[in-house]
């Protein structure tokens, strides 16, 4: 009787342990699916993200802004993309990854590639290592930054998304990788001044909480590595204001500082800080008859926005200095474009990335989840902004240069020298896409041989018809072949000037009407005081 009990016994034992084994299988048969079911979800969403911006990249011909810093790396030295700077009020960041590509000779169409493959190396991340359900990854990828503003146009935008993906990766394991999130931090500074702040709140939340509020949980070699990883933060940040700071006073690009008296004019102030924040709206949500219903959505981001940030107060000081900076660099210093704009969503979406690691998870799920609610929001309604972008450039001229490039090289001797002046700024991307070593261009304002444009006080002089038969009859005089190249906005002394010049060529309307071409044979003259 006994032994029958313990065989009864053992035999449900071994079923139990049979039913735990095959409990385990399935769990782990489970969990290669749904490994797999990711790995596919993010092969086929990738393939098509892909496809779709790779045939934006391919149509978009690469404008002035675009040219600018490609030439600029292919045609200076370090030092000398440094002191660049001075002019162009961004940090060499983006100029130092464009000089390896562009020194080797590659075509100034590479600079596409470039700007795509970071983007699709961001989109990668934020696949396999973002937190966020099928749907939102989704919204995410194919909302206008991501599918048209970053990877087509190429400029030093397009890295903002790959170091915020990076960052977010890592801000769990920070204190266990310091030196990697400060270099992360550093590199964050220097692509633009709206990152800034952005860079300095993630600095002083971590390592100023850490070395401050929490030095004596830390031990000493701990403190030592979180001194030196706010150092290294530090540096770049020095680096990024010895190149903008003086941008400020000598670029002539900075509409705002030449009246920097605004900044005592509360009337000016509040006016233009309503319509920065007017057009931040615009290009984000889109102009749309329904006004008030922009407001009305608005109005519920915003009230997220605040929901989130009562409970996650750590990620709520990280957003609110960026946007103050980010409004205010736009009334006083910079005009605003989508680029910068849409650097509030990347914040909401490194906020939605990580607030579940600065707090603890509340009972109300509305609070939770809110600002998740706002980044959905705001992916959906930049859905039609992306899509009208990426249409409108695939079926029209974004910028002549490219078509004006090829009729140089087809119709026009390989030793000519094309005048440019003031007005003519938007000549970087002909150059661009020419050979330097078969064609001369020659700043007449600067009064030298120049492939870039230099925004120093000279750019805004006013050229005569003097100083250019000057040219022609004294430096260029050796010269057969000389050009004058300019665009459809011409200023009254050019028009006078080309009024007696031959119009060998005009080029195609296009999206940027500074880069509609005209091309004039300037005749034999001789100057005459």
């Amino acid at each position: 009787m006994i032994d029958t009990i313990e065989k009864i016994k053992n035999n449900l034992y071994s079923k139990i342990n049979e039913s735990k084994k095959i409990g385990k299988v399935k769990k782990i048969l489970e969990k290669t699916n749904t490994k797999k079911a990711n790995t596919i979800f993010i092969i086929v969403v990738l393939i098509i993200y892909m496809i779709i911006t790779f045939i934006g990249v391919i149509k978009h011909e690469s404008w002035s802004d675009e040219a600018q810093a490609w030439l600029i790396a292919r045609d200076l030295s370090i030092p000398e993309i440094w002191n660049q700077m001075r002019y162009e009020g961004h940090s060499c960041l983006w100029h130092l990854i464009l000089v390896p590509f562009a020194k080797l000779g590659l075509p100034f169409d590479s600079i596409k590639l470039i700007s795509w493959i970071i983007l699709v190396i961001s989109v990668f991340l934020i696949l396999k290592y973002s937190p966020f359900n099928k749907f939102t990854k989704l919204l995410i990828i194919f909302s206008a930054p991501f599918i048209y503003y970053y990877p087509c146009i190429s400029r030093e935008y397009c890295l903002l998304p790959l170091l915020i993906s990076l960052i977010s990766i890592l801000y769990q394991d920070k204190k266990k990788h310091p030196y990697l999130y400060a270099v992360l931090l550093a590199f964050l500074c220097n692509v633009h001044i709206i990152a800034i702040p952005f860079a300095g709140m993630l600095t002083v939340t971590f390592y100023g909480e850490e070395l401050l509020l929490k030095r004596k949980q830390n031990e000493k070699k701990e403190r030592k590595k979180l001194i030196i990883g706010a150092f290294i933060v530090f540096i770049g940040l020095v680096l990024f204001i010895l190149q903008i700071y003086r941008a400020i006073f000598d670029s002539k690009l900075s509409y705002q500082v030449s009246s920097i008296h605004n900044t005592l004019n509360i009337n000016f102030i509040v006016t233009h800080t309503k319509e920065i924040v007017i057009q931040y709206m615009e290009m984000i949500m889109g102009k749309s008859p329904l006004t008030i219903a922009n407001y009305i959505v608005f109005a519920i981001i915003l009230t997220l926005i605040i929901i989130n940030g009562i409970k996650y107060k750590k990620q709520f000081l990280i957003f609110v200095p960026v946007v103050i900076v980010n409004i205010f660099v736009h009334v006083f210093l910079w005009f605003l474009n989508p680029h910068r704009a849409y650097m509030i969503l990347m914040l909401i979406i490194f906020w939605a990335w990580n607030y579940k690691k600065d707090g603890k998870i509340c009972d109300f799920k509305i609070i939770n989840n809110s600002i998740l609610y706002a980044l959905i929001i705001l992916c959906i309604i930049s859905l039609k902004a992306g899509y009208n972008a990426i249409k409108a450039d695939y079926y029209n001229l974004y910028s002549s240069s490219k078509e004006t490039a090829e009729y140089i090289e087809d119709n026009l001797p390989k030793d000519s020298v094309f005048l440019f002046i003031p007005v003519s700024q938007s000549i970087t991307p002909i150059i661009a896409y020419l050979d330097n070593d078969d064609y001369k261009f020659y700043s007449v304002p600067e009064d030298r041989y120049l492939t870039y444009i230099i925004w120093d006080s000279k750019w805004n002089e006013k050229i005569t018809p003097d100083k250019i038969n000057i040219l022609l009859n004294h430096k260029l005089k050796n010269r057969k072949n000389v050009y004058l190249i300019t665009t459809i906005s011409q200023n009254n002394n050019e028009r006078k000037f080309v009024e007696d010049c031959k119009k060998i060529y005009a080029s195609n309307e296009c999206m940027t009407i500074l880069e509609q071409y005209i091309i004039y044979k300037l005749p034999d003259v001789e100057y005459t005081k």
